[in-house]
């Protein structure tokens, strides 16, 4: 009985242990299989004679993983198992495609990716997954909190640095706000009308001054609407290095668009003094290179057949000076000796 006792014990707590691992393996798994639904065959830098193509995504049932790799190990005469996998269908299909007319790509923006930061460009493509293939139908507003939803971890986001209150602090969804950038260049580029929109507090690189729209759920929202009488389909993938977001639509705008900065100012960095006991009265050390703010204004000239039709301004964005930080000195300096 004891005997038995003990071996139930031991498979408990292999079990427990194995729990543990799966847990730990299976977003492995995860990365590797789960494909969202894609939408190839576009060529967002304006070629549009190849098919669009909608292609069957699939997801792997972690739930249903743990049990088959928890039988296969106890039963030691299987060496593999079929992972179970569900399929995703698109919810906009080639049918749909082909009814409505869209075959034209209306706009597209791209911004550099650093992919040496792995869980930044994760972040950035699961947000991109969310409103790839995002069908907006006239008069209706496109939010980008609203489609992406919560960025926590269980939908697949990361941690990665992220600006809050004018610093670079680690959270999770850290670079979606370069998703949301890149898609307001699309809309503005479309001509479409801006409803929410905020910059950050510092400049960024992967955008020009002005041209940024930050993000946060349950908060700052980007938001426009499609002010034209078709349906929108928006476009958004990350191939290589590159983020791509397209706007697609039944006509090209007859209208040129261009977006301009004018006024810019700068702003001076504050120089801070900041006492340190490890410096000689006297010494100072430039503990932060202060860096310029700015102030820009924001304009969207529209032109037909190289006539200014409309010149509106978009925003008047205000980005925080980098302190310059000065370390001073507060300790006596030795004597070096008395003279006689």
């Amino acid at each position: 009985m004891k005997k038995t006792w003990l071996v139930m014990t031991a498979i408990c707590a292999l079990g427990i242990i194995l729990l543990s691992l799966l847990s730990s393996i299976t977003p492995l798994y995860d990365s590797n299989i789960d494909k969202g639904v894609m939408l190839e065959g576009i060529d967002l830098s304006g070629d549009n004679s190849r098919e669009k193509v909608f292609q069957q995504g699939c997801k792997l049932d972690s739930d249903a993983l743990r049990p088959l790799v928890l039988h296969a190990l106890v039963k030691s005469e299987r060496d593999s198992i079929v992972l179970p996998v569900t399929a995703i269908y698109p919810s906009i299909t080639n049918d749909y495609i082909a009814n409505a007319g869209i075959r034209e790509l209306i706009s597209s923006y791209t911004t550099i990716v650093n992919q040496n930061d792995a869980n930044r460009t994760t972040n950035i493509k699961v947000a991109a997954g969310k409103i790839n293939g995002y069908i907006l139908y006239p008069g209706k507003i496109f939010s980008f909190n609203k489609v992406v939803g919560p960025r926590e971890k269980h939908y697949g986001f990361k941690e990665a640095l992220e600006i809050v209150d004018g610093e670079f602090v680690s959270g999770i969804g850290g670079g979606v706000c370069q998703l949301s950038s890149t898609l307001y260049n699309a809309v503005l580029l479309a001509n479409l009308d801006i409803v929410e929109r905020y910059n950050h507090s510092k400049p960024l690189s992967y955008v020009p001054l002005g041209r940024d729209a930050t993000v946060a759920f349950n908060g700052l929202d980007f938001r426009f609407i499609n002010n034209t009488p078709d349906p929108l389909v928006i476009m958004a993938e990350v191939a290589d290095n590159k983020l791509v977001v397209g706007i697609l639509g039944k006509y090209h705008i007859k209208q040129s668009v261009e977006i301009i900065s004018i006024g810019q100012e700068n702003v001076a960095p504050a120089i801070i003094k900041q006492q340190d006991q490890s410096l000689y009265l006297g010494e100072s050390v430039i503990d932060q290179h202060g860096k310029p703010g700015y102030v820009i204004t924001m304009v969207r000239v529209v032109r037909a057949e190289g006539q200014e039709m409309k010149r509106e301004v978009l925003s008047q964005d205000h980005y925080l000076p980098e302190n310059m930080i000065i370390k001073v000195g507060t300790q006596i300096p030795p004597f070096a000796g008395i003279d006689q």
